[in-house]
């Protein structure tokens, strides 16, 4: 299963339920649920990196990816200049409604080198915010949230989820483009979705 804009959305929100905080939590959901699955898979964006062992050959990775959240997003927003109880409660909201979700849903799929047949054990290698900021300032200003935080929003928000989907590690398996005899380590290669 993807990550998919809705879903993401009312994952937020629910979080958001437990926290005082933004009365724009609603749009803010509807922004970041419309930015990260846009964000996610391309390799530009957020690629991962793996070990492989079993059957020597070349493969095509599978599986789950599991994320840690740390407050980052709370710590980003501050960091953007959104403070006190609108910066906890939109953060907290948008780090624990968009780790709940990845970890529902979030895979990887990518390329082994070395290995045909096997096991795979992968870390996310890069989480670059730079496009989701973009992304957030875009989707922010379509969901009604303009004038000068917005670009605080995009900022803290995008460099928080960032730092999430950074902590981000899956294991899975490799399946044999053409299988080999024997046994072999390898790296992959992959994309989040």
């Amino acid at each position: 299963m993807a990550v998919v804009p809705n879903a993401l959305a009312a994952s937020i929100q629910a979080a958001g339920a437990a926290f005082s905080g933004s009365q724009q939590l609603p749009q803010i959901a509807t922004a970041v649920g419309l930015s990260v699955p846009a964000w996610l898979p391309l390799p530009s964006n957020v690629f991962a990196l793996g070990v492989t062992a079993g059957l020597a050959g070349v493969g095509v990775t599978t599986g789950k990816m599991t994320f840690v959240p740390g407050g980052f997003v709370v710590a980003s927003l501050a960091a953007a200049g959104i403070t006190g109880p609108t910066g906890q409660g939109v953060g907290q909201a948008v780090e624990l409604g968009t780790a709940a979700l990845l970890n529902a849903a979030a895979q990887y799929l990518g390329t082994s080198f070395g290995v045909s047949a096997g096991a795979d054990v992968t870390k996310v290698a890069l989480a670059n915010p730079a496009p989701l900021i973009a992304l957030l300032i875009s989707n922010l200003a379509a969901a009604g949230i303009a004038g000068s935080l917005q670009p605080s929003y995009a900022t803290g928000l995008g460099n928080g989820i960032a730092a999430l989907v950074g902590t981000g590690f899956g294991v899975g398996g490799v399946a044999p483009v053409a299988p080999a005899p024997g046994p072999a380590a390898g790296t992959s290669f992959s994309i989040v979705f």
